[in-house]
């Protein structure tokens, strides 16, 4: 416990003697308009609060808990496969087409007399 009161007095005193090297240092800041010979410190230092008060909205804002994340994910599921259901109509009846023989079926693999010459690299005479 006294580790953290030692290091913020630490960061205290480095963020002081940070703004004390600095306080001659100024620079022009155009915000709409142009403010001439600020301090880099407080330049630095209104940044800061800047993105404070920005990220703030999403930091306090609601955050889904699991079981609302997986209930929204069933639902969106539920809607998919719903929609799946509905766009591809049943089968109801089975097809009267007679079946292919074996001679009639076409060979997986196609093999030509040239097939061995084209995975030499060599060209078909």
């Amino acid at each position: 416990m006294p580790f953290r009161l030692i290091f913020t007095l630490l960061l205290v005193a480095l963020v002081a003697v940070f703004t004390g090297f600095n306080l001659d240092n100024k620079c022009n800041v155009w915000l709409f308009h142009t403010f001439q010979d600020v301090p880099v410190c407080f330049t630095i230092l209104i940044s800061l609060l800047a993105g404070v008060f920005i990220t703030l909205p999403f930091t306090l804002g609601k955050r889904m808990t699991k079981e609302e994340r997986e209930a929204k994910r069933a639902e969106k599921k539920a809607k998919k496969n719903e929609s799946k259901n509905t766009s591809v109509p049943a089968v109801t009846s089975v097809s009267s087409a007679p079946e292919q023989s074996s001679a009639d079926a076409v060979p997986a693999t196609l093999e030509t007399e040239h097939s061995s010459d084209l995975i030499s690299g060599e060209s078909p005479k």
